[in-house]
């Protein structure tokens, strides 16, 4: 077990130091990254529970996460943006040991004895399950669906050793938390267990109790959420269904009868979904277990149906539901072949093994990921002037308490600070912009119409420039010109 954590640690510490580089380039250019932790550090800091500062709502009139306030003391310790990227980490750290801890009770079960591929598996077992490139995409898009995963695993895993039903209910309770429709994949995944090689669970009546439990909880909690909680919350009704799902119905049991009389316009856009790229991607090895895989995938027909494309490949944080499940089979899938090569020819027992040796290592070294910003490798820092004209402002103008900034730059304002893009600059107390930004989210046609903007406006002065970025406070801020020592450039 010790080889094995070591190496676990070092695949986490790699990640990150990806993920670092990658974040000082610039990589990290996403508006949902700094919402997420503007809310978060809001919560932290008491300027409103889960309220987002550029949108003027709160987020649980969008998704009800209530898990994520586990998140907030986090806030309170640290200013970074790259808290939330790192506390993802963490996150498919802690389901990757579940899960390697689950295919230890598989292997044991389905190939008990010694052997050097067995003793090799459970080491390419982690590598596939933590580098495979959905679980890259879903860390690296830096999104709260990730937390669903060390939940779900961490479950899945009390559900296989025999837990009682108490402890696998308050087990369930962050994983429905993380979203208002978590439960529908925790219940899926709950009744995947059931048909999991038999003897792998020893008292299959605890089993099916705990999964039946499971399953009338996560239905009670996704109806209490979505038809209770979130308009309690002021969320309008159906608003995802409109957004995703409109071509199905304009209600959610439009869009069920819709499927269920139509099911070949279903099965066609599930055929060209994410669902067979996510068996190719972990080498087919959950058909070994396809009823258990089947089984915990119905969900995933939600997002396969989905306008958008990013549901519909299970690009980003989405395939985060599914990931869960397909592991539990992939690992079964695993032990069979590894039961299988002690018996298979010795030409087909050493492919088998050499496989087994070299699929691990593609995994590591290559840089593919479903969506995200860009490859998954490192990035050299490309200097830019944003982040320390940030940091700069923030130091110069200690009354400063929100700041404005580009759709690229905004992921770099401290946590402990307000955050809005540049269309609601009138609202910050100081606004940073790298001229080189895209335009999304900005309020002008160009970031020169923007720039004309705040000059007109007459309530900001330029305070400093670097490089391509500029730097502006409103007046009557005070500020050290200490910290600027070269002037201002008009």
């Amino acid at each position: 077990m010790r080889p094995l954590a070591c190496v676990g640690a070092l695949l986490f510490v790699y990640a990150l130091i990806l993920a670092a580089s990658a974040y000082r380039a610039g990589a990290f250019t996403y508006h949902d990254l700094a919402l997420i932790n503007d809310f978060l550090a809001n919560t932290a800091f008491g300027h409103g529970a889960f309220f987002v500062t550029d949108l003027g709502v709160s987020h649980l009139t969008i998704h009800f996460t209530p898990t994520l306030w586990l998140l907030v003391p986090f806030y309170r310790v640290f200013d970074s943006q790259f808290l939330l990227i790192v506390l993802g980490g963490i996150g498919i750290a802690v389901s990757c040991a579940f899960q390697v801890a689950i295919f230890l009770r598989v292997l044991e079960h389905v190939c008990p004895g010694e052997g050097q591929l067995r003793r090799w598996a459970p080491f390419g077992f982690l590598i596939l399950s933590a580098c495979n490139m959905y679980s890259k995409s879903v860390f690296f898009s830096s999104h709260f669906e990730v937390f669903y995963m060390p939940f779900a695993s961490m479950l899945l895993w009390m559900l296989l050793r025999g837990f009682g039903m108490v402890s696998v209910l308050l087990a369930a309770i962050p994983a429905l938390g993380v979203r208002e429709d978590a439960g529908l994949y925790l219940l899926f995944l709950a009744a995947s267990t059931l048909l999991l090689p038999a003897g792998l669970v020893e008292d299959r009546r605890r089993l099916r109790l705990n999964v039946i439990a499971i399953c009338t909880v996560a239905a009670l909690y996704i109806v209490v959420a979505v038809k209770v909680l979130m308009p309690m919350c002021g969320a309008p009704l159906n608003v995802h269904v409109e957004r995703f799902w409109s071509q199905y119905g304009g209600t959610w049991q439009a869009v069920l009868l819709s499927m269920l009389t139509h099911p070949w316009r279903v099965i066609c856009s599930a055929a060209t979904s994410g669902w067979l790229l996510l068996l190719s991607e972990l080498a087919f090895l959950p058909l070994l277990s396809f009823r258990s895989f089947f089984v915990g995938t119905v969900p995933g027909l939600l997002l396969f149906t989905a306008s958008s494309t990013d549901k519909h490949l299970l690009h980003f944080y989405n395939s985060a539901w599914l990931l869960p499940s397909a592991l539990l089979a992939t690992g079964v899938g695993m032990a069979r072949i590894v039961a299988y090569q002690k018996k298979a020819p010795p030409v087909i027992a050493k492919a088998i093994h050499v496989l087994m040796i070299v699929v691990p290592i593609v995994f590591v070294v290559r840089p593919d990921n479903a969506g995200g910003p860009g490859p998954f490798w490192f990035r050299s820092d490309p200097h830019l002037p944003a982040p320390g004209l940030i940091r700069e402002v923030v130091a110069a103008c200690p009354s400063v308490r929100s700041v404005a900034a580009d759709f690229d730059s905004v992921v770099f304002v401290p946590n402990r600070y307000s955050k809005y893009t540049l269309h609601n600059f009138m609202k910050a107390d100081a606004i940073v912009f790298d001229s080189r930004s895209r335009v999304l989210l900005s309020g002008g046609s160009s970031l020169a119409d923007v720039r004309s903007e705040i000059e007109k406006s007459g309530g900001f002065r330029l305070l400093g420039q670097r490089a391509e970025a500029r730097a502006y406070v409103a007046q009557g801020i005070n500020c050290s010109t200490q910290a600027f020592p070269n002037p201002a450039r008009e």
